[in-house]
């Protein structure tokens, strides 16, 4: 029987699972509307993974000490989504670069952080916990293929433009949801940072005595 946090936790796969294939495609798409030259859509990929990059090593040392700090990524990174798809210039693909990929690790690390922690909480010997991991890429694959599914039907019809606009701005919601799923894990009390420690560390502390 799965625990609650588990089931929060596939909840929070399929979103992102439902996000990351089509944000991947349509931002990439409007950038280049926007900036007219693969040139000027390379290098704004390559700053935005620059930012992320930078943001990830913040992101892992602040959430060592404050754990709380993945609300900057559940508010900044949809911001930053919205913006853009609002936008539709040259300060939008600005916020995207600077506001949502400086933000969106502080979220991703944090939700994969406890992703794991969940797993190794289990009492199940680890020969016994690899269904857990398929579980995981089955709940990615769901939201995938809703939102692929989704896309194809809406893409066949006119106002394409729109319809990528439209649908950014339906994702800019998913990050925001993923943070609201991750506060219901956290709240539950079953895994936190101090008792993955004690699981962790005490039979070796009690080992050594």
């Amino acid at each position: 029987r799965r625990s609650w946090p588990w089931k929060l936790a596939l909840a929070q796969d399929v979103g992102y699972g439902f996000f990351d294939l089509a944000f991947g495609a349509f931002s990439a798409v409007l950038i280049f509307l926007i900036a007219g030259n693969e040139f000027l859509l390379g290098l704004a990929n390559s700053a935005g993974a620059a930012v992320a990059a930078i943001a990830g090593l913040i992101a892992g040392f602040l959430l060592r000490v404050k754990k709380k700090a993945y609300i900057a990524g559940m508010f900044f990174a949809p911001l930053g989504i919205f913006l853009f798809a609002w936008g539709q210039n040259v300060w939008g693909v600005l916020a995207l670069i600077l506001i949502y990929q400086s933000a969106m690790p502080f979220l991703t690390i944090a939700t994969s952080k406890t992703m794991f922690d969940l797993i190794d909480y289990s009492s199940e010997p680890w020969q016994k916990k690899y269904h857990l991991f398929v579980e995981r890429e089955a709940a990615l694959g769901i939201g995938r293929i809703i939102s692929l599914t989704l896309l194809y039907l809406l893409f066949t019809g006119q106002h394409q433009y729109e319809i990528a606009r439209g649908w950014m701005v339906i994702l800019a919601g998913i990050p925001f949801l993923v943070g609201v799923l991750h506060y219901g894990i956290v709240r539950e009390k079953v895994i936190t940072w101090k008792q993955t420690w004690i699981h962790i560390a005490g039979p070796v502390m009690r080992g050594r005595k």
